[in-house]
């Protein structure tokens, strides 16, 4: 959601997006093990951290658009990656951190099956509604005008490279919750977690789904994290099977899955709509009056 977020406002493609779910997620388990701070605190800090390191990088990264906005994005991304594999007397080092809590809200726990799930559907909820919102915002409204023109944008005064820096860094707070409530949930950390892979799935996850829905994202991951999960075949395999899918469905349905299902159910609506119709207009021409004699299809 809010990879989506920047690329469906401002057509910017990130891939430092899981770079800075890392810096929360470090953050978070730092606080909680070293300075033993309460859960709510250090999901505060951590989800500051994370806008503040968002906010300081969009000074950087708008000085570039289009593919080298987003090789920009990768290159500091794994700087980070790298930064966490190094500070070994801060994040531990390529072992990682290791912290296992009984946190937990509203009566969810972290460490039971059924409280991860539960917690996993409420950090989605809120990042749904929250990007929801800013989509809507006056913030949001003159991103996407940016997006879709940007020289207009330009022409006709709008700050275009502050607007593009504010949806970025608001971008990172979602992301900045999950990656507080990740690090909890599991307990250990390590920095290939955080890798350009999982920004690469990210950005999958958005374009699979389809760009510029709300829904998209959330169609997207499921069929990405779902499918090798149903499919009875190795992960190396199913992998593959979801890549071939993007594929096909680039050529099919270039805006993903979501637009897709969205013209297959208007085509449905418009089908049934037709076949009533049809039907209604049969039955009025079934009927004739003649000589004083009602006649209705066939039958007097």
């Amino acid at each position: 959601l809010a990879v989506d977020l920047v690329f469906a406002s401002i057509k910017h493609l990130s891939l430092l997006h899981a770079a800075l779910m890392g810096v929360s997620a470090y953050m978070m388990l730092g606080l909680e093990s070293e300075l033993h701070w309460s859960f709510w605190p250090a999901l505060a800090a951590s989800v500051a951290a994370t806008v503040v390191a968002a906010g300081v990088l969009s000074l950087i990264l708008f000085r570039t658009t289009g593919y080298y906005f987003a090789i920009l994005t990768f290159v500091i991304g794994e700087i980070i990656v790298l930064a966490f594999n190094n500070l070994t007397s801060v994040t531990g080092g390529s072992g990682g951190i290791f912290f296992f809590s009984n946190a937990g809200f509203a009566g969810m726990k972290f460490k039971t099956v059924d409280g991860m799930f539960q917690v996993a559907m409420l950090v989605t909820l809120i990042a749904f509604l929250y990007v929801w919102f800013v989509r809507r915002s006056r913030l949001g409204q003159m991103a996407s005008a940016i997006g879709d023109n940007e020289p207009l944008g330009r022409a006709v005064g709008m700050r275009t490279t502050r607007i593009k820096q504010q949806i970025f860094v608001a971008s990172a707070f979602p992301v900045g919750i999950a990656g507080a409530v990740y690090a909890t949930s599991v307990g250990a950390i390590q920095p290939g977690d955080f890798s350009a892979q999982l920004g690469i799935a990210m950005v999958l996850m958005a374009l699979l789904g389809g760009s510029g829905y709300m829904a998209g994202p959330l169609i997207g991951a499921l069929v990405y994290v779902g499918l090798p999960q149903v499919v009875p075949l190795n992960a190396e395999v199913a992998t593959g099977i979801v890549g071939f899918l993007f594929i096909v469905l680039i050529r099919i349905s270039d805006a993903g899955i979501a637009p897709g299902l969205a013209r297959a159910y208007r085509y449905g609506v418009s089908l049934f709509r037709r076949a009533i119709g049809r039907a209604r207009s049969d039955r009025v021409d079934s009927v004739s009056v003649d000589d004083g004699e009602i006649t209705v299809g066939g039958a007097r």
